[in-house]
């Protein structure tokens, strides 16, 4: 057994198992966000924030998981009306309070970068740079409060991230607001690079992201209380998150794994 392992194992064996733990498998329902959550069956693996997930459950309590993977707008549906258990990588608002519990924060904080044409395109060194431009997002996702003032000319909604950088290409868009790793993950996948840049400037929201269970399901405060001692388990390994990141950012400058996303990856 690995002494990471080992330190887990003890440092659970002070913990009951929750009695929910054994009654039903869990349905964690995410969008996805690569490479923190990827597309079932992606030879890479399921994602970063999957399987930290998945790890801390293990580590609270036992549970069985079920992942569903739809639009952000879907996830959000869901937990409201107590479809799915929990979700990860969620940003903490008022308003998602009302149906949503959210666990300790986890990762680094989310930083959102801006992607514009290289030829031609806008250039941003400050919020203040996206006054009068055309500016994406993605459907349902939230932002800091100095981030979100900033967009409050005309911003036009994507379905998905993939989306929202093929229209900056296509010139729908003057800019696109893109969590850090994803955006950089993505601008491989799609063969983008030669088209789109990310700008100069990026917004570190100084907030680390969360996961979140649903105030409708039962057993919710008995989940959250699962989520938040995995969680304190994995944060107290050698290397934390980095261990859940390194996996997939082979294909990316080392550099990458030094930020997360939103998502989330907050959204």
């Amino acid at each position: 057994m690995q002494p990471s392992r080992r330190l887990f194992t003890a440092s659970l064996a002070g913990w009951s198992v929750p009695a929910l733990a054994a009654s039903r498998e869990l349905v964690l329902a995410v969008a996805t966000l690569p490479p923190y959550v990827l597309e079932a069956g992606h030879a890479a693996g399921d994602g970063i924030d999957i399987d930290i997930a998945r790890e801390a459950l293990r580590l609270g309590g036992g549970y069985r998981l079920r992942v569903e993977r739809l639009s952000w707008r879907r996830v959000l549906a869901m937990m409201e009306l107590g479809e799915a258990d929990f979700t990860a990588a969620v940003r903490d608002t008022p308003e998602r309070r009302r149906f949503l519990a959210f666990s300790r924060g986890y990762g680094a904080t989310v930083q959102h970068d801006f992607y514009a044409l290289r030829e031609r395109g806008p250039l941003v060194r400050q919020l203040e740079d996206l006054a009068g431009l055309r500016v994406g997002i993605v459907a349902g996702f939230a932002f800091p409060p100095p981030l979100q003032a900033a967009l409050r000319g005309s911003v036009e909604q994507a379905i998905n991230l993939p989306t929202l950088m093929r229209m900056v290409a296509a010139r729908r868009i003057d800019v696109a607001v893109v969590n850090h790793l994803p955006g950089r993950w993505l601008l491989q996948e799609l063969q983008l690079g030669d088209r789109l840049q990310r700008q100069p400037f990026s917004h570190d929201s100084g907030d680390l992201t969360h996961m979140a269970v649903s105030r409708a399901r039962p057993g919710h405060l008995e989940l959250l209380a699962a989520l938040d001692r995995g969680l304190a388990l994995l944060a107290r390994a050698p290397g934390a998150w980095t261990r859940f990141e390194t996996p997939y950012l082979k294909p990316l400058p080392a550099r990458a794994a030094l930020r997360r996303s939103d998502g989330g990856g907050s959204a």
